[in-house]
């Protein structure tokens, strides 16, 4: 429903002002922290709420009816975390470093909120999409501000637990794992995002492959949901863009160098993913991702991602991940022309 929706972005949105006030007085770290943690409380318990998001498709999923049932459960979970994302932006622009470890906790309390292991496993993935939004919510503020130490707050240092071991969140929320067999809820919903609600045509259009499928759609859609989000902070829509395409950039080197960490494991994680710029910036005489190689390689020790503690603050291990992130996405750039 959107006045649901409508309702919890308002009450999020309420929720950042209030923080944005208490953040940086000294005297109110107390207030602040017990902000994010009733917050945080709340939005998991409507994420254990079975009848708010069962794990039983009444329908098949590869029907309209099914379509339209699985883009209103991803709907929901979105408004549900709104009120996370609204506390960890003005958190990661504004906080200082000894407020990393409340996003930390507040990310890995919601990647590990639904801890049910019995149900259809499109609904089973999907409920990790509450921390994919969160994680480019508070990424996205990360990256704007230069504070690289709250995304590896966020991104690195929150732990997932499975079934089959623990991995960082980063490896937990990757977009085609999120919505693994799902490719049709996820091109529905790169078409939503901006509130348009596709009718069943539209929809049969998308199933039959009458409508073209996106090459990026939950990039897409998390580009268009998170814009409003962004309105007061980030005015000027092409800065956004590049923000968020950095932001990609950067989260697939991490997710990369996870993987390449875990290799000699038993443990299956998976890599970096290939967003919206590997189409975005394809005009570009230097990608994306060779610009940050690049800076990488030549700054070394003192990149500030570096300094901020990613990659294990090793410039090594870093730049290998850069490089191998280099090669992948140029595979995925050259399917995508």
């Amino acid at each position: 429903d959107s006045r649901v929706a409508s309702a919890a972005t308002g009450a999020g949105m309420a929720l950042g002002e209030r923080l944005k006030a208490i953040l940086l007085d000294r005297d109110k770290q107390i207030e602040v922290e017990d902000v994010v943690a009733h917050t945080s409380r709340s939005v998991r318990e409507q994420l254990r709420d079975d009848e708010l998001f069962p794990l039983s498709a009444p329908l098949s999923t590869n029907t309209v009816e099914g379509v339209r049932f699985l883009a209103g459960q991803a709907a929901a979970y979105a408004s549900a975390v709104a009120p996370v994302s609204e506390l960890l932006i003005p958190g990661c622009t504004w906080g200082r470093a000894e407020h990393e470890v409340i996003w930390t906790r507040v990310m890995q309390e919601l990647v590990n909120a639904d801890t049910r292991t019995t149900g259809r496993g499109v609904l089973l993935n999907m409920a990790r999409f509450p921390a994919l939004i969160a994680l480019y919510a508070a990424g996205l503020a990360s990256m704007h501000r230069g504070h690289f130490g709250s995304l590896r707050a966020v991104a690195v240092d929150p732990i997932h637990r499975a079934y089959n071991g623990t991995a960082p969140l980063v490896s937990a929320v990757h977009p085609w794992d999120v919505f693994q067999d799902n490719e049709m809820t996820a091109n529905v919903l790169a078409q939503e995002a901006n509130g348009r609600r596709l009718d069943d045509v539209e929809i049969q259009n998308v199933l039959s492959g009458r409508t073209g499928r996106k090459y990026t759609p939950i990039s897409n859609y998390l580009h268009d949901h998170l814009r409003r989000h962004f309105s007061d902070l980030i005015l000027d829509d092409a800065e956004y863009t590049a923000a968020f395409d950095r932001l990609e950039v950067l989260l697939g080197v991490i997710a990369t160098d996870v993987k390449l960490g875990t290799s000699a494991t038993n443990r299956y994680v998976h890599g970096g993913w290939y967003g919206a710029f590997t189409w975005r910036d394809r005009h570009s005489g230097t990608s994306l991702e060779e610009q940050l190689r690049g800076r990488l390689e030549s700054t070394g020790a003192e990149a500030p991602e570096i300094r901020a503690g990613l990659f294990g603050g090793s410039p090594e291990r870093a730049l290998h991940a850069a490089e191998q992130f280099v090669a992948d996405a140029a595979v995925a750039r050259n399917q995508r022309r």
